[in-house]
């Protein structure tokens, strides 16, 4: 299920999410301005996205959960 404007806002700077949209989602403006604030990754295929959750959760077993993604 999509997760809501807001909740994007009130997790964003958890430092935990990791956020995948559609090329012609019509808020991508909004989103793009707070992963920029907040630094998360926005990815635009789903094949990224699962890629970079696996890594996460690699480092996060390595206790290693806040290391900063470069994109």
């Amino acid at each position: 299920e999509p997760i809501s404007l807001l909740e994007l806002g009130l997790f964003a700077a958890s430092g935990k999410l990791v956020v995948c949209y559609p090329k012609n989602f019509w808020r991508k403006g909004n989103v793009q301005v707070m992963a920029r604030k907040y630094g998360f990754p926005l990815l635009e295929t789903y094949e990224k996205f699962i890629l970079v959750v696996k890594e996460r959760l690699e480092r996060q077993r390595k206790g290693n959960f806040r290391t900063v993604f470069s994109f």
